[in-house]
This record gives structure tokens, sequence and C-alpha cells, in this order.
């Protein structure tokens, strides 16, 4: 999996309101659960060109990043909890993102207002991230990681 430096930020900064959120987060980085790849120049300028073309959502800059990234690595494979504004966001203008994990949705009402919701309720139901999930479901080459919730490993 790869992710941006604005992933890991906005995933952290999430993750502050959970007990040891932000330094599991920086723990699955470290050891190696994505990549982060840097931005460039060029891909700060076509994040700018996709901020003005989805002002109406808005769309923030961490998302983005991974657009962008996505279009650079020629992947449509994304791993977010952010599925309402992926599943409008396109890959040069065209195509669709495949997005995992699915969407959880018999939340409870404090889980939907959590500002991780989906994933803070699989996490609470035992349900989080486990590597031997990623390893089999995912190549480090091809998926961008959106991932704003709390790993879980078993």
């Amino acid at each position: 999996m790869v992710a941006t430096e604005a992933v890991l930020t906005e995933a952290t900064h999430l993750l502050g309101r959970v007990p040891s959120g932000r330094e599991t987060c920086t723990d699955f980085f470290l050891a190696g659960g994505a990549v982060l790849v840097p931005s460039t120049l060029a891909s700060l300028r076509r994040s700018r060109e996709l901020i003005e073309k989805y002002a109406d959502r808005p769309m923030d800059f961490a998302d983005s990043t991974l657009v962008v990234l996505a279009e650079e690595l020629g992947t449509n494979r994304v791993f977010t909890t952010d599925h309402r504004d992926f599943s409008v966001y396109r890959i040069l203008g065209r195509g669709h993102f495949v997005i995992e994990p699915p969407p959880v949705t018999n939340l409870e009402p404090e889980e939907a207002a959590h500002p991780i919701g989906a994933e803070f309720s699989r996490t609470r139901r035992g349900e989080g991230v486990r590597p031997d999930h990623l390893d089999a479901s995912f190549s480090r080459d091809s998926t961008i990681s959106a991932y704003s919730g709390k790993p879980s490993f078993r």
C-alpha cells in the first residue's frame, strides 16, 4: 500500500480522540503498513486543479493527493473509509475508484456521528484491519490509502 504524507497528517489528527490512536497510526506506517510518497511540484499543481474541480464537495488536500497518486501510479484501487467522496472522484476525470473495504451500513447512532464512523464501528466490534487481510487483498504497488481509522491487529 502507498499513501501520502497528507493522509498521515489527516489520520493522526482524526485519531487524536481515540486512545493511542495517533501512536497506532504512526506505528502502522513505521511497520511498513504503507509507504509514504512525498509530493512533487507537479503533483501539488494537479492537487490544486482537483480541489478547484471538486469545490462543491469540497475536496480536501489529503484526498486530492491520493487522486493524484492514483493517476501517477495508474491504479484505481483505494483503501479508505471515505466512500462518499471517493465514489464521486474520478481518475483523470473518467475512471471510477474501486473502494476497499466495503462500507459498514449498520451503524449505531453514536457510531454514525463519530468522525471515522464506519471504521470506528468495525474496530469496536473487533473487525479491524488484520495484516493477513492486507497481504491477501492488496498489492503494495497498486493500492493507495486514505485510511483514517484505527488499525486493529490480531
